[in-house]
């Protein structure tokens, strides 16, 4: 991390700009030459704990493949953590009665089973919760990117539910809203938009 000085011409007044180094500018996808762990491990504590450096540094367009690919693998750890947990812990019991019937026969089902079956739900949940998102964009902005950008906004903001997973129950509601906080700095960040 290098510490630039910049002036502000009207008040000459030295203000002090944090950046990354050109080297380093944005972790993921990694270069050629780095450490794909090393270039996860810092994707993942920038996104988590730096969201405005992070995504102030993400390229405006670049492919949706490196982006998913990291979002997955955070949501497959996510999963693994939650069978454990399913597995381990009791579950309360759902009254079909009272819920969808698709949604109380995901439930009932082993953890196994919804483990198995996360990377198609997270990938349908990135994808719409991203349209959802970039349809409210298009109406209420005049400056904003494209989807795909929007998409990936989301794919880096779901990093600390990784950390927070290991919390039975209250974990993965603390991480949501932790993600939804880095949400709106990335797409404030990444659209030009205002945070409200």
């Amino acid at each position: 991390m290098i510490e630039q000085t910049d002036f502000d011409v009207e008040g000459m007044k030295p203000e002090r700009v944090e950046t990354l180094s050109p080297a380093a500018a944005f972790p993921w996808p990694p270069a050629e030459d780095a450490s794909v762990v090393d270039a996860f491990i810092r994707t993942w504590t920038e996104a988590s704990f730096h969201p405005k450096r992070f995504y102030a540094a993400m390229p405006a367009e670049a492919p949706l493949g490196p982006s998913m690919l990291y979002y997955l693998v955070v949501g497959v750890v996510i999963a693994a953590i939650g069978m454990f947990w399913g597995i381990v812990l009791p579950q309360a019991e759902i009254d079909p009665a009272t819920v969808p019937n698709a949604l109380a026969m995901a439930r009932s089902s082993s953890p196994l089973v919804g483990f198995l079956l996360s990377p198609i739900v997270q990938i349908i949940g990135l994808f719409v919760g991203a349209a959802v998102t970039h349809v409210m964009l298009l109406i209420l902005t005049t400056e904003r990117g494209s989807y795909s950008r929007t998409v990936r906004v989301y794919c880096f903001a779901h990093s600390p539910g990784m950390l927070l997973a290991v919390i039975p129950y209250a974990g993965v509601f603390i991480g949501g809203i932790w993600s939804l906080v880095i949400a709106i700095i990335g797409l404030h960040e990444a659209h030009r938009t205002t945070t409200g």
